[in-house]
């Protein structure tokens, strides 16, 4: 009885632990820049431009330009070339800094901020 007893609380630890273990490793729910109409404002370089954008199945359209935007788990991260705009979700839209990475160094440089306005 007692071998029958210790069998059973193995066998629920085992249990409970693979339970648990799916759960801790299940992935994080991923944010997102929402689709929809807005007013891309960024400043850097002692320069300040305003562009009325649209995103779109997670690409943001402009007047001249396409960029794919990578969610993350605060909104999303687009990549170009040497810069990098990171849109954390903020209000009603998206704001955070503007990286430059150097193409002669590899240095990461702060280079300014952006925003994404809802229109």
């Amino acid at each position: 009885m007692k071998k029958l007893t210790t069998t059973t609380v193995v066998a629920a630890t085992i249990a409970a632990g693979a339970i648990v273990g799916t759960t801790v490793a299940a992935p994080e729910a991923q944010a997102q820049v929402f689709d929809g109409k807005y007013t891309w404002i960024h400043s850097g370089g002692g320069q300040k431009s305003r562009a009325a954008v649209t995103v779109r199945r997670g690409v943001l359209f402009g007047p001249n330009y396409r960029y794919r935007i990578r969610s993350t788990p605060r909104g999303g991260v687009i990549n170009a070339q040497s810069m990098k705009w990171v849109l954390n979700r903020y209000g009603n839209g998206y704001r955070g800094p503007t990286t430059y990475r150097s193409p002669w160094t590899g240095q990461v440089l702060p280079y300014g901020s952006s925003a994404l306005i809802p229109r």
